[in-house]
């Protein structure tokens, strides 16, 4: 069983409450511990710089990051997570505000791949997940759009079930191709057969 990891970033969030289950593992990253407060979510732990957090944070394990680094605080909040034992990561506050930001994530999510594990971006109508293996499918209930995006040179993949389906085609990554597919009551399926896919669903 898949234990879940819970990210909430200082992106934009327009969520006023997060379900959490029993034993999520929650991580406040940077500015996102002030979202916790206001949603009155205790996480287990908090990773950033909080150079512009002038408060003392008590009560709550605090992995303090230098402003000048590396990797991101939300690259470090994973790699705390993966640590930790956990391979599903759901995050929370990860994409809006600063484009930079929002790619940077998108890049966490490869990470998450390369380390066998899976993660995904949530904002208040939108999903997005990178698939380097195997397919994902979608619920006949979905409604919407599903966009499609190789990142890599060229990604080769199946589109079941959807307004525009495909069958073994390649995608590459300095086309739109696969931008704006809709689904249509049925249950579908995307599968990769080589390479590695970003799917954004924007549900409407």
């Amino acid at each position: 069983m898949s234990k879940k990891c819970i990210l909430i970033g200082a992106g934009e969030m327009k969520e006023e409450n997060i379900s959490l289950q029993k034993n999520d593992f929650v991580i406040a990253v940077d500015g996102g511990y002030q979202y916790c407060l206001k949603l009155h979510i205790r996480p287990q732990l908090v990773v950033g710089d909080f150079d512009s957090y002038p408060h003392s944070i008590s009560h709550v394990e605090v992995l303090r990051s230098q402003p000048e680094k590396d990797d991101t605080d939300m690259m470090l909040a994973i790699q705390a997570g993966l640590e930790r034992g956990y391979d599903e990561f759901v995050m929370y506050g990860a994409m809006g505000g600063r484009l930079e930001h929002t790619i940077g994530n998108i890049q966490c999510l490869n990470y998450l791949c390369q380390k066998k594990a899976h993660g995904v971006l949530v904002s208040q109508n939108s999903r997005v997940e990178v698939l380097c293996e195997g397919s994902r499918c979608f619920d006949a209930s979905m409604r919407g759009y599903i966009s499609v995006f190789s990142l890599v040179e060229e990604s080769l993949i199946s589109i079941e079930n959807l307004k525009y389906p495909l069958d073994h085609k390649g995608l590459s990554n300095a086309t739109t191709l696969g931008v704006d597919n809709e689904f249509i009551g049925k249950e579908s399926k995307i599968t990769l057969h080589k390479g590695c896919i970003c799917i954004v669903v924007t549900e409407g």
